[in-house]
């Protein structure tokens, strides 16, 4: 009962890489049948492990006898376990390092920020460890070596967190001057790095005692408070600002936060576990798969999805049986912007057309890049096949837009709508209406385009 039981840290990771691995929660990429079925028996090993642990602690034996050995600092440590966990961790950022080195572009921010946070995790497991290692050993210098790396520890987990955030606002807004305007974040991760080196003097997170053991202090709830801030006011910025970015994004929100807020509380808990970084290799693993199914499956200059994307996502609906509204959207005489103006601000225009569709469509409406300048919006069916309330909204994003003077051309679309039913239709009839509508509203403003319905 002294120690704690190496099967329990490792299931819970192997279940948790799975859950990584198979499931994107944020992402709007619909999962096959199989995949669902395998997240959902991945969650229950985690949901029963989990249970099982805290079960077996509180309730196995007398209760009076467990409270009182919560309080002690070695009933749960088992040096093996963490050297595995945490070995893990750092097994699976190298890992990420090989897959992510070629993908991982200098000159982006965002992926500077991703390759810091890689190596802070990398530090935070190494470091973790080696302080247990020496924990309650004395030898020269072990007194000094144990305070050094607790305040190494402390001071890249508030670095860590900070990044995220960091890291969050700019996936969100690729906006540097808005990220250096916020350095009011920077102060609590600031204040809990200053509590670190201090404690190279005296004991304010925590204390060492003269044979090398130890101990936290009532402050350290100040840098678990701070780290939980940060994750949470992370999750704050992704879904208060989602919409507002203009494009479609791939932040592993519940995923990434989920395994290290399980991990943290465990670990704030019950000193000697060490689930919290060999949790935080999963998220960023997390990550990493998010940002590379962001890569495929949004179209980098209009910020919606590709072509790809959308035959999938239609291929779904299909064999669903779900009725769908589309909507086709073609930008006027674009071939007349890129003639005049050139091609980089005919690669404006497919951007500016690609972020207006975001701001004005419904959050339930599914925008893809159909073709070089043509767009297609779909929506799961209403009572009524009719997006005329979608083209209104375009059309005063377009006049806005137009005043604005932004651009030295004017953007015009033409539209067309069509209903799919999966009882009467094929995919291809539901794409070919919409393309014969949308013509049809673009010959009725040019009369020297032919009649598609003749061809």
């Amino acid at each position: 009962m002294g120690r704690f039981n190496i099967q329990l840290p490792l299931l819970i990771l192997v279940n948790s890489v799975t859950l990584a691995f198979c499931i994107n929660i944020e992402s709007s990429i619909p999962p096959s049948e199989c995949l669902v079925e395998q997240i959902e028996s991945n969650r229950l090993l985690i949901d029963y492990f989990m249970a099982k642990f805290v079960l077996y602690y509180w309730f196995s034996g007398d209760i009076i006898n467990k409270l009182y050995l919560l309080g002690r600092t070695d009933v749960f440590m088992n040096l093996e376990a963490i050297i595995i966990a945490n070995g893990f961790g750092v097994s699976l950022m190298v890992m990420l390092l090989v897959c992510a080195g070629k993908n991982i572009h200098i000159n982006n921010l965002a992926d500077r920020i991703f390759y810091a946070m890689i190596w802070a995790t990398i530090m935070l497991c190494t470091v973790e460890t080696s302080t247990f290692c020496i924990d309650g050993r004395t030898f020269a210098g072990a007194y000094q070596l144990n305070t050094i790396l607790n305040v190494m520890l402390f001071a890249t987990t508030t670095t860590f967190v900070y990044l995220w955030i960091l890291y969050v606002d700019y996936k969100l807004f690729e906006d540097l001057e808005r990220v250096k305007r916020e350095f009011i974040l920077a102060i609590p991760a600031a204040i809990v790095f200053v509590m670190a080196i201090l404690n190279l003097f005296i004991p304010v997170l925590f204390r060492i005692s003269d044979d090398n053991v130890y101990s936290r202090t009532p402050l350290i709830y100040v840098s678990f408070a701070v780290s939980f801030f940060y994750l949470f006011y992370a999750e704050f910025l992704i879904y208060r600002n989602r919409k507002k970015s203009n494009r479609y994004l791939f932040l592993p929100s519940i995923i990434f936060l989920l395994p290290i807020l399980i991990g943290s509380i465990l670990q704030m808990l019950f000193y000697g576990l060490s689930l919290t970084w060999a949790s935080l290799s999963i998220s960023m693993i997390s990550i990493y798969i998010n940002v590379q199914s962001e890569s495929s499956a949004v179209d980098s200059l209009s910020g919606v999805y590709t072509r790809k994307y959308l035959d999938g996502f239609l291929q779904q609906h299909e064999s669903k049986h779900h009725r769908l509204s589309g909507l086709m959207i073609d930008i006027d005489r674009f071939k007349d912007i890129n003639d005049t103006y050139g091609h980089l601000l005919g690669d404006d225009a497919i951007e500016a057309s690609g972020k207006l569709l975001h701001s004005t469509c419904g959050l339930n409406d599914t925008i893809a890049r159909y073709g070089g300048d043509e767009f297609i919006v779909i929506r799961q069916l209403e009572p009524k096949c009719d997006m005329s309330d979608t083209i209104k909204k375009i059309e005063n994003g377009l006049s806005k837009l137009n005043e604005s003077g932004k651009y030295p051309f004017d953007l015009s679309f033409s539209y067309g709508m069509a209903c799919f039913d999966p009882d009467e239709d094929t995919i291809d009839d539901f794409l070919k209406e919409m393309d014969i509508s949308m013509y049809d509203d673009k010959r009725a403003k040019s009369k020297e385009l032919p009649d598609r319905r003749k061809r």
